[in-house]
């Protein structure tokens, strides 16, 4: 059963749309990474899937209780940024969520606090997205990545090193196509020159045959006018014959 259902999805932001989402879904257990480009739309996405910011159109559905861990700047001088961002997950894991929706956890964190919260989120029973630029994180905890790009979503199973593989395989592969697209294009483009060289060739040949056959014909029928010019001298020069 999924936790999470996400159906036609859209964001926008002024006159341009942030992402646009036909369907995703998520069961328990799963621990989903959302990675991209800055500006791609990551927090607003992570927001609208725990429910904290309203989407433009479409429907998020939630099977269970939810709990939200903002990214945390610092400005209340009592408290560092480790020790709100603890403080704040402490909260949320108090509260035994069956969703967990977490923005850079870790970004604030000690080393110490880091690895703590790696262990706590990877046992963890319920579902977790998180996005992070701790790639370490990622690989410690994440069982599949969801990465925005072109205002879509791509699913990725693995940790991060996995989609980064996977990354490294679709762009060679992507290389290799447009390489392979390119010679046949080259191919084609020699093979439609030659043609029309080969054309252009016959057509030359064609026309200097025509010509010469031209030629020809002009002077068998100039040949043919002066013998029979000839012939009709000859005839009008013979004597008359005696009775």
């Amino acid at each position: 059963m999924f936790t999470l259902e996400v159906k036609d999805l859209k964001k926008e932001i002024g006159a341009r749309t942030l992402f646009e989402i036909s369907h995703l879904t998520a069961k328990r257990g799963d621990k989903i990474g959302i990675v991209g480009r800055n500006g791609t739309g990551k927090t607003t996405l992570l927001e609208i899937l725990a429910g904290v910011s309203e989407q433009d159109a479409g429907e998020v559905l939630r099977d269970g209780t939810t709990g939200y861990i903002r990214q945390i700047n610092p400005q209340d001088e009592r408290l560092s940024g480790g020790e709100k961002t603890r403080k704040l997950i402490q909260e949320v894991l108090r509260t035994r969520p069956q969703l967990i929706f977490a923005d850079e956890p870790t970004s604030n964190l000690d080393a110490d606090s880091a690895a703590h919260l790696k262990r706590d989120f990877k046992k963890f029973s319920g579902t977790i997205f998180v996005i992070s630029h701790d790639r370490d994180f990622l690989d410690a905890v994440c069982s599949e990545i969801w990465e925005l790009e072109g205002e879509e979503i791509t699913r990725y199973k693995g940790n991060y090193s996995h989609y980064r593989l996977q990354k490294d395989n679709e762009r060679e592969a992507q290389q290799k196509a447009y390489s392979e697209n390119m010679a046949e294009k080259k191919r084609l483009e020699s093979a439609i020159s030659y043609r029309k060289d080969m054309a252009g060739s016959m057509d030359a040949k064609q026309e200097n045959y025509l010509r010469k056959a031209s030629q020809e014909k002009k002077l068998r029928m100039a040949e043919c006018l002066r013998v029979g010019n000839k012939k009709a001298n000859i005839k009008r020069l013979k004597l008359p014959k005696n009775d």
